[in-house]
This record gives C-alpha cells, sequence and structure tokens, in this order.
C-alpha cells in the first residue's frame, strides 16, 4: 500500500542520514539519564499500528525508573529500529517482549520476539567488533522491504554512547537483542 511505501521510504532515509552524520568526525551523543521505561512507551506507540496489522502483541516489560545515560534521539532510533525489526521478522499474532536487568553498573534492555529467528552466522558476525553491517536486507513476514542499514546504525550508535549491543537467535523461535547501557 502507498502508506507502507512511504513509511518505508522516510525510515530508509532517517536511518541513512542519521548513519551518515554518525559518520561525520566531532559527531559525539550528548549523555543524559533517560527514563527507559517512558522511551519504550514513546516507541511502542508509533509503531502499534503497523504491530496491530499483524496482530503481534507487544508485551512492555520495561520497570517504571529503569534509567540510564544515553543520547535520547540515538537510544530511540536503536529501540525503533530493533522493534521494527521484530515486527518485521515476527508472523501474524507473535508476541514481542521488552524487559530489563540492572546491576550497579549497567542497564541491560532485552527486546525478543517468537520470530523466524536468524541465521548462526549472522548472529556470529553480529556479535563480533568489527561487524559492519549485513551488506543485504531480508524481507520480512509479509515481505515487508529493508534497507540492511537499521543493525549498523544500532551497533554505530550504541558504540558512540559507550554502551553495546548483543543478538542471539534460534531459526522459528526468535530472536533476542540486548543493549548494555550505563545505569544512571
Amino acid at each position: 500500500s502507498l502508506k507502507n511505501n512511504l513509511t518505508y521510504t522516510s525510515s530508509m532515509m532517517e536511518n541513512l542520514l542519521n548513519w551518515a552524520a554518525s559518520q561525520m568526525q566531532g559527531f559525539n551523543p550528548y549523555l543524559e539519564t533517560i527514563d527507559a521505561h517512558s522511551l519504550s512507551i514513546e516507541v511502542i506507540n508509533s509503531l502499534q499500528s503497523v504491530a496491530d496489522l499483524k496482530q503481534i502483541e507487544i508485551h512492555n516489560n520495561i520497570n517504571q525508573g529503569a534509567e540510564c545515560k544515553a543520547d535520547f534521539n540515538m537510544l530511540s532510533l536503536v529501540l525503533r529500529n530493533l522493534i521494527g525489526n521484530s515486527i518485521k521478522f515476527t508472523p501474524e499474532k507473535g508476541i514481542i517482549t521488552l524487559s530489563t536487568e540492572a546491576n550497579s553498573e549497567q542497564l541491560q534492555i532485552t527486546i525478543s520476539d517468537t520470530g523466524v529467528g536468524m541465521p548462526e552466522e549472522f548472529v556470529s558476525h553480529f556479535n563480533k567488533s568489527e561487524y559492519q553491517g549485513a551488506g543485504v536486507s531480508t524481507p520480512g513476514t509479509n515481505k515487508e522491504k529493508g534497507t540492511g542499514l537499521g543493525l549498523l546504525l544500532c551497533r554505530t550508535f550504541m558504540g558512540l554512547m559507550d554502551s553495546k549491543i548483543t543478538v542471539s537467535s534460534a531459526k522459528n523461535k526468535g530472536t533476542q537483542f540486548t543493549l548494555w547501557l550505563i545505569k544512571a
């Protein structure tokens, strides 16, 4: 549909512009205290209509009061890309869950889904420090398009915020991305 094509084009342009900006010398994040619960609600609300089209439930189990040090715009974009990917690769009536764990130094935000999973070679490649992007995009369960830039952007932004991102996945059982952020 036209709306889906416009959403795809807008998302692609936003990712491309953000990635290009991140490659410029002197591009630094503004780290501030972020309320992860409030931010997750905002991001989920922006994607809920897309999830509803596939009857996907999004469970937000991020604890109230969970705070981290991050750049608001970068973390928003990372969450939007990861939740958007979960929607894209989760079949109808699937479930996406956001949760947190914390210790004295870090806040972990985990986005897990009941989607199609990722090939082991991609998981292994993504978790290496030299990851430079997949170079290709895989169509979603409803043939949704992608650019292949989203995960590279997530990885770049997490690194700029002195944080990290990891993935684990099992074919036809789902994928789990974990963000390791500085606790506020």
